[in-house]
């Protein structure tokens, strides 16, 4: 049987400011990802989730503040999407 769990955390200023950056850099990725995969499609081709991927070092040179936040969160968005 199956039991279901609840926690709650109760982070600090730091932790909360940190939890916020990832949370916008996760949006940010998601929508600029989405744009761009909506003006490449041509019918049967576009971009895969590699494609994205190879972009992310190119993104955090392009703006800084993807660089404060985990890398592997911004690859689980890409690959959510």
């Amino acid at each position: 049987m199956l039991r279901p769990y609840k926690y709650e955390i109760y982070p600090n200023v730091a932790q909360r400011e940190q939890i916020e950056k990832t949370f916008g850099c996760c949006r940010s990725i998601y929508n600029l990802a989405l744009t761009a995969s909506q003006n490449t499609y041509t019918g049967s081709v576009s971009w895969s989730r590699f494609g994205m991927q190879k972009q992310l070092p190119e993104l955090k040179k392009a703006y800084p503040f993807f660089a404060e936040v985990d890398s592997q969160s911004l690859v689980a968005v890409l690959q959510n999407l």
